[in-house]
């Protein structure tokens, strides 16, 4: 399995333990109402930010963006609601700065919100994104280094 899907897989389980939220991983966006509250974690663009040799291999130190969406039925107040699942959210993330050993340095890098009122579900998204480095043997992308 990739690294990248691995992140996906650290990032969600430390998630899997909050209360209240449903935890996807690489889900497309479509909700139920009975699925939300919800987060989707997703891995995004990366690029390789050094290459150099070690040992006769040749490795890569890659950066790469994840992304936690949150989302939450459309209701009053839904800025609040939305604020105290990204607090629960962002404090079972900051403690493990290298998901398990996979990443070095998990960090918060901002968010963004989005609303989707047209859907059968309307729902509101906070798309939280972290940033973060993994290294791997460029011949070997499952393994972190």
């Amino acid at each position: 399995m990739h690294v990248r899907h691995q992140l996906r897989e650290a990032v969600a389980q430390l998630l899997t333990p909050l209360p209240d939220l449903q935890v996807f991983v690489g889900q497309g966006g479509f909700f139920q109402a009975n699925q939300l509250p919800a987060v989707n974690v997703l891995t995004g663009d990366e690029i390789v930010v050094k290459r150099y040799n070690q040992g006769g291999c040749s490795i890569q130190l890659i950066q790469i963006d994840v992304t936690v969406e949150l989302y939450v039925l459309e209701c009053n107040h839904y800025e609040d609601v939305l604020d105290n699942h990204c607090v629960t959210v962002q404090q079972a993330l900051a403690p493990d700065t290298t998901l398990g050993g996979l990443a070095h340095g998990f960090e918060f890098n901002g968010s963004i919100i989005s609303r989707n009122r047209d859907g059968e579900v309307p729902f509101i998204l906070r798309t939280l994104t972290y940033q973060t480095q993994y290294t791997v043997n460029w011949h070997d992308p499952q393994t972190a280094l």
